[in-house]
């Protein structure tokens, strides 16, 4: 049984991939910060940077767009700079006030603005038209040899004015009249965008959004393999419907509408997508995943926990890392971990497991709606593989950074704060011209202070002569301490 579920709040809409009872796959957009990924601007080029190969462009956000050389030119003059060895430059491309057309391919993240790009692709159901790049490709996940022919000679025949076309995998089987009203209605698409782009020369504007979150999820996710969909408001329902009406008949029966109750009592999404952030994922053999993001990519450790098997060490790593492949690919879908990606299996030291390894977890990644890459095993056992960055991960969407530790995962140890605060009492004793040392600390710091730490300030008036008191300020971090005196009171030791 797989599923697909749309619940609406007055926050956010959640589109979730349940397959047999099992959450799959993830997709949360918040009302007040939609994203912008797939938006088409006007902008205007501020600065051009020969040294980093890049540019920032000005489209109207609170921070400038950026790019980099690849992203100007198109895929053809790309790929034929390559094969005569010739690097492209940017500043040949690109000059300061400049009003370009750009599309966001990352969302801004951190202190970084969205990453733009000035090869404009149009996704449609069955396909994508690029109207600035003169190609024309198939789906890699479209295995069939003859199919894959049938679709590409049929793009040869629609193709004009050089407006590239890429038939995406649900388009295998579909007719040429499906394919030329898809190719058509985004022909339509890009004309009004060349219209609204040159009545805005010279100033950043939005020029195209994304469709809806629910009809782009419909686009880009649902397949004809979908028992059943459900969703709790009647708005979602009718625009479900009129999708399914439109662009996938075979599912026309399968859309209900359920306010409460029913499926949203038994799956409880919630608490699935608290589950789905865990650090550490149990498997059924009893080994376990963890799984941890840094800036550049996420790090995944399988583990033998509990399992101990039965005949030998390798068939022990062997059987973990094989159950572990599955659950990997299912959680890098449900985070929607984007970029590098590393695998620290368990060391295996037979070639053939290796290799069935690296097989099993192309084979459980091809149901990904976003481009894999399986790269294989380093000599250092890791296995790299990388997932197309597009959409915000889970944890960007569900959780904000730690105000105790700030994102580490770990803090001070309670002797090792007590240690900072002797050192900075003993930087600015000599600064306070104070007969008092006023102790401004986090709550819990206060707290341990007035407990097991009562000796400790007992021996800092002893050793400096001056009275100690300790205020709970609650603004302070975690590891925050400052040094004050005065005649300020807070609470004596």
């Amino acid at each position: 049984m797989k599923e697909l579920l749309v619940q609406e709040t007055k926050q956010e809409i959640l589109v979730a991939v349940i397959e047999s009872g099992r959450l799959m796959e993830a997709y949360i957009e918040p009302k007040e910060d939609m994203s912008i990924v797939g938006n088409v601007y006007a902008g205007v080029v501020q600065n051009v940077l020969p040294g980093m190969q890049a540019a920032f462009i000005d489209v109207g956000l609170e921070k400038n767009a950026y790019l980099y050389v690849e992203d100007v030119v198109s895929k053809e003059e790309l790929s034929q700079a390559k094969g005569k060895g010739r690097s492209l430059r940017i500043e040949h491309h690109l000059k300061q006030g400049q009003t370009v057309l750009v599309q966001v391919k990352k969302a801004p993240a951190d202190e970084k603005g969205a990453r733009v790009t000035l090869d404009i692709t149009l996704p449609g159901r069955y396909l994508v038209v690029m109207p600035l790049n003169n190609y024309i490709g198939v789906s890699k996940k479209i295995r069939d040899g003859e199919e894959r022919e049938r679709l590409k000679e049929l793009a040869g025949e629609m193709i004009r004015e050089g407006r590239g076309i890429v038939i995406r995998t649900v388009a295998e089987g579909r007719s040429r009249e499906e394919l030329q009203e898809d190719y058509d209605r985004l022909n339509l698409v890009w004309g009004e965008i060349t219209q609204k782009m040159q009545a805005h020369q010279g100033k950043p504007v939005l020029v195209r959004s994304d469709l809806e979150f629910t009809t782009r999820i419909l686009r880009d996710v649902v397949r004809s393999d979908i028992d059943r969909i459900i969703v709790n408001t009647p708005e979602n329902e009718k625009l479900v419907r009129e999708y399914v009406e439109n662009f996938i008949p075979e599912l026309r029966g399968r859309v209900t509408l359920q306010r409460e109750g029913g499926v949203w009592t038994t799956y409880q999404l919630q608490n699935m997508l608290q589950k789905a952030l865990n650090r550490r994922v149990w498997l059924d053999c009893g080994g376990y995943l963890v799984i941890d993001r840094t800036e550049a990519m996420t790090v995944i450790d399988v583990n033998t926990g509990k399992y101990t098997g039965r005949e030998s060490l390798e068939e022990t790593a062997f059987l973990v890392n094989m159950e572990a492949v599955g659950e990997i690919a299912r959680q890098i879908r449900l985070r929607n971990c984007g970029g590098i990606i590393l695998v620290d299996f368990i060391d295996m030291k037979v070639d053939k497991h290796r290799f069935q390894l690296v097989q099993a977890l192309e084979e459980a990644s091809a149901g990904d709606s976003n481009k894999v890459q399986v790269m294989g095993l380093t000599r250092l056992g890791l296995l790299e593989m990388t997932r197309k960055k597009s959409k915000r991960s889970l944890s960007h969407l569900m959780e904000v950074t730690c105000p105790m530790c700030l994102g580490k995962g770990q803090v001070l140890s309670e002797e090792n704060r007590l240690k900072l605060v002797e050192q900075k009492v003993a930087n600015s004793i000599k600064k306070l011209g104070s007969d008092q040392i006023i102790l401004r600390v986090h709550r819990t710091m206060a707290e341990y202070l007035h407990t097991s730490g009562h000796r400790f300030l007992q021996q800092l008036e002893e050793k400096y002569d001056r009275k100690v008191y300790v205020q709970a300020d609650p603004d302070a971090r975690y590891d925050e301490i400052h040094v004050e005196g005065g005649p300020e009171a807070g609470i004596w030791y």
